[in-house]
C-alpha cells in the first residue's frame, strides 16, 4: 500500500485538513506516474508516434496470415498414444486402396441439411440429387466419354498412366452392350439406356466394380461417376495436394462449360480433399469472423457512448490486438488451424473490453479539456482496466504453461497474448490518441445534432 496525499477540503473535515488515503500500488502508479505523464506534450506525442508504428507494422505482418498446412495435432510428442499414432502410420502396408482416387461425379447436388439435427454426428441430412441430370441421349454420354478418353492427357490432373488409371463405366457399359446385345445400336439413348444400364450394374464381374458408381435410387438412375487413379500421395505437401485439387476444379470448371445439358454440374471430389476444404474453410470463417465483429462492436460503442470519434480510434485499437494476435501466429510460425480458429473467435470479444471502459470513462467524465477527461478515465477506471488484465493473465498462465494437450496450451497462450495487447493498445494506444486528439467541446457527441435539429423543430412550431 502507498500513502497518497488528498486535501480534503471540500469536504470532511471543517477545517480543511490534509488527510492521508491507503491506495494500492496499481492505484499509485496510475494516479502519480502513467496519468500525469500524459499531461506532458512531448511525452504523450512520443507514446502515440510509438504506437501508431507499432500499429502499421501489425497490420502489415498480419497480412503473412496463413491456412493450416497439415492436420491438427492434439497430442504433443513424446506421449505413448502419439507414439502409436505415428509407428502406424510409419509402418502400415502400401496397397491399391492407398491410391488416391479421384472421381468425377454426375447426379448429386450435395448434401440438404435443412431437416438435420445439427447436435447429432450421425444426422448427416439427405442428398440432394441433381433434377436436371440426364444420361438417355448420344450428346450427355458423348462428353462422358469424352472425358474418359482425354482427361488422362491433362498433366494437372496427375492421372495414372497405366491400363487400370480410368474405371469409366460407360466404356465398359457399352462393349458389354456390343457382346450381348449385338443387335442393339450404339449408343443406346431413351428409356431402354436405363433398363439396360441398370442390368449391366447387376451382373458378373460389373457388380463389385461400379456398384458404388454407378446409383439408382427408388429404381431411377440418379448419379453416375467415373473414377480416376492418380500419382496424388497423401505424404505429399499440402500445397502440392492443394495444386493438384486446383487443377481439377478449373478443368472440371472448362468441361461443364461445354457440356450439353443435363450433364454440365459435374465435379471432381476426393475424401482426402476434405482437409484441404476445412483449412480454407476455418482460414476464411476466422478472419471473417474477427473483422466482422469489428463493426458490431463499434456500433454497440456508438450506441453506449453517442461519440463517434471516440467510437472509431476504440475500434481502430480493437483492430490493432487482431493484428497483433495474427502477427504472433506469424512470428511463432502457426498456422489457422482448427485451434487457431476456435481461439480466434475471443479476439475480439476480449479486446473490446479494455477499450470501451475507457472510451466510455472519457465520454462520461464531468470535465471539459480533453487531458482531464483522459486522466479522470484512468483514474477512475484505468486501474479496473490493469487489474482485470492481469488477473486474467494470471488464470490462462496455467493452461499455457502447464496443459498437456495441444488445444488448451496454444488457447492459453492465445489468451495470454491478447490480453496483453489489448492492454498495451488501450493503456498505450488509446489513451494516448484521447489525450492528444480526443474529441472535446462537443465534437463529435450525436446528440449535438439531435439537440439542433430538436431546437429548430421547436422553434418553428412556436411560430405556428
Amino acid at each position: 500500500m502507498s500513502d497518497v496525499t488528498a486535501d480534503n477540503s471540500e469536504g470532511g473535515s471543517e477545517d480543511g485538513d490534509v488527510i492521508k488515503t491507503k491506495v494500492r500500488p496499481l492505484e499509485a502508479f496510475m494516479r502519480n506516474e502513467y496519468s500525469p505523464g500524459l499531461n506532458n506534450k512531448w511525452g504523450r506525442w512520443i507514446v502515440l508516434v510509438y504506437f501508431i508504428i507499432f500499429v502499421a507494422l501489425l497490420v502489415v505482418g498480419a497480412a503473412f496470415t496463413t491456412p493450416a498446412d497439415e492436420e491438427t495435432e492434439f497430442i504433443p510428442k513424446g506421449y505413448n498414444f502419439r507414439d502409436a499414432i505415428e509407428l502406424n502410420n510409419e509402418f502400415k502396408s502400401r496397397s491399391a486402396s492407398d491410391i488416391l482416387r479421384v472421381s468425377v461425379v454426375w447426379g448429386v447436388d450435395g448434401l440438404d441439411l435443412s431437416d438435420s439435427n445439427g447436435f447429432d454426428e450421425n444426422d448427416v441430412g439427405e442428398v440432394d440429387y441433381d433434377k436436371s441430370f440426364r444420361l438417355d441421349t448420344a450428346e450427355t454420354q458423348a462428353h462422358v466419354l469424352k472425358i474418359c478418353e482425354t482427361a488422362p492427357f491433362y498433366n494437372d490432373l496427375r492421372i495414372r498412366n497405366d491400363e487400370y488409371a480410368v474405371r469409366c463405366f460407360l466404356s465398359d457399359f457399352n462393349e458389354w452392350v456390343a457382346e450381348t446385345k449385338p443387335l442393339e445400336p450404339l449408343p443406346v439413348v431413351g428409356p431402354k439406356f436405363e433398363l439396360l444400364l441398370r442390368e449391366f450394374v447387376r451382373s458378373d464381374p460389373w457388380t463389385q466394380t461400379y456398384d458404388n458408381l454407378v446409383g439408382f435410387v427408388d429404381d431411377k438412375l440418379r448419379f453416375v461417376a467415373v473414377q480416376f487413379n492418380t500419382t496424388i500421395d497423401d505424404d505429399d505437401s499440402i500445397n502440392s495436394q492443394e495444386d493438384a485439387l486446383d487443377a481439377w476444379e478449373d478443368y472440371m470448371d472448362d468441361q461443364n462449360d461445354d457440356a450439353p445439358e443435363g450433364v454440365d454440374n459435374a465435379y471432381a471430389t476426393n475424401s482426402s480433399w476434405l482437409f484441404i476444404h476445412l483449412r480454407r474453410l476455418l482460414f476464411r470463417q476466422a478472419l471473417v469472423g474477427m473483422f466482422v465483429a469489428l463493426p458490431i462492436a463499434f456500433a454497440i460503442m456508438l450506441v453506449f457512448t453517442l461519440n463517434i470519434i471516440v467510437c472509431l480510434y476504440a475500434t481502430i485499437a480493437m483492430l490493432a490486438v487482431v493484428c497483433a494476435v495474427l502477427m504472433f501466429f506469424v512470428a511463432t510460425g502457426w498456422d489457422i488451424g482448427v485451434m487457431e480458429s476456435i481461439a480466434s473467435i475471443l479476439v475480439v470479444g476480449l479486446s473490446v473490453d479494455a477499450s470501451v471502459h475507457l472510451a466510455n470513462a472519457y465520454v462520461e467524465a464531468p470535465v471539459k479539456t480533453r487531458l482531464k477527461r483522459m486522466r479522470y478515465a484512468l483514474n477512475t477506471v484505468g486501474v479496473s482496466v490493469l487489474s482485470g488484465g492481469i488477473s486474467t493473465i494470471l488464470a490462462s498462465l496455467p493452461l499455457a504453461l502447464f496443459a498437456i494437450t495441444i488445444f488448451f496450451k496454444k488457447f492459453g497462450i492465445i489468451i495470454v497474448v491478447l490480453i496483453v495487447f489489448a492492454q498495451l493498445m488501450s493503456l498505450g494506444f488509446l489513451s494516448s490518441i484521447l489525450a492528444t486528439m480526443g474529441p472535446q467541446n462537443g465534437m463529435g457527441d450525436l446528440r449535438v445534432p439531435f439537440r439542433w435539429v430538436r431546437s429548430r423543430v421547436a422553434k418553428f412550431f412556436a411560430k405556428e
